[in-house]
């Protein structure tokens, strides 16, 4: 899959004469199953056309451009985001800016300068709460409509439903952040399709955990993503690079037991690995919450419950 950022400049960004394609439409924040139910779309009915598929989504998140969930956290980070739509089969991801500039184009100049001017736009998908253009002015129904005016045909996919705590919701971003705070991964997974993923580099740490028998990694994860709640999980760890993938458990707390100030860190214990992994790039798929965070009375304590949350992940066959 082709990757491209922005929409005019530079050979990697320029697209002028594009070929015909067909277009994705939304922010994607996780690629959970609904936004897969576009994705797919999108390239079954664009292989029947014959066309190039894409997917045209932002950087950065547009309501933060107003001050908007400024600092709201996200699913996943951009490289991610990528690795998970480059799975649905679609041929070219576009990341663009959002800013105050394209904020401001009315509906109508946007799917005119955007859809058909860089993209060439012959087949248009979106999900059913799909809005664009100035103050959201454009939904659904006026891009359908803008559609037949400009020549591309427009599939307009509906909300995906599941069932969650006896009742149903729709699959969204916002409900799978809600599941993440809350550390309830199993939902997640059925929800999202893949499991909550965590990625980012060791860094040396307090080294606690060396001394009291479990050494961990410490995970520097991007800004600006989602962490569970605080406790112990089941995770599966792979070190990016290789084929090397690990049962582990992995903390996420502030260290209680020895009143660490520092703040929430992520740590990682890998079952069955020796060595330091510092600089290596770990990626975390978070499984099941084995615990909520405690104080122990001290080290022995807190090493003996770490050696049965070690026991408990090592007889889970995820």
């Amino acid at each position: 899959m082709r990757i491209c950022y922005g929409l005019a400049g530079g050979d990697n960004t320029d697209r002028a004469g594009c070929a015909p394609s067909a277009v994705a439409l939304g922010f994607f924040d996780g690629v959970h199953l609904g936004h897969r139910r576009i994705l797919d779309a999108l390239v079954s009915r664009g292989r029947e056309l014959g066309l190039r598929t894409c997917v045209y989504t932002f950087v950065n998140q547009p309501a933060s451009v107003f001050g908007v969930d400024r600092k709201a956290r996200l699913l996943c980070d951009n490289r991610l985001k990528a690795e998970y739509i480059a799975e649905a089969g679609v041929d070219e991801l576009c990341f663009d800016w959002f800013d105050l500039k394209l904020s401001r184009l009315a509906p109508e100049e946007f799917v005119r300068s955007v859809l058909v001017g860089k993209f060439n736009a012959r087949l248009v998908c979106a999900g059913e709460n799909y809005t664009f253009g100035a103050d959201g002015r454009g939904d659904s129904a006026l891009l359908s409509a803008l559609g037949r005016v400009n020549g591309f045909e427009t599939l307009i996919l509906p909300s995906l439903s599941a069932e969650l705590d006896g009742g149903n919701v729709t699959v969204s971003s916002t409900v799978l952040r809600q599941l993440t705070a809350a550390g309830r991964f199993r939902e997640y997974e059925r929800l999202a399709g893949h499991p909550f993923r965590l990625e980012g580099t060791v860094v040396h740490g307090r080294e606690v955990g060396r001394t009291i028998g479990f050494p961990t990694a410490n995970l520097l994860p991007p800004r600006g993503i989602v962490l569970p709640a605080c406790g112990v999980y089941a995770t599966r760890t792979a070190i990016r690079g290789t084929d090397l993938v690990f049962k582990s458990i992995t903390n996420v707390g502030s260290n209680p037991t020895f009143a660490d100030t520092g703040g929430v860190t992520v740590e990682t214990h890998l079952l069955d690995h020796d060595g330091a992994l510092y600089g290596a790039e770990l990626r975390l798929d978070f499984l099941e919450r084995l615990r909520g965070e405690k104080v122990f009375s001290g080290p022995d304590a807190l090493s003996a419950q770490l050696t049965a949350d070690a026991s408990k992940r090592a007889q889970m066959d995820l």
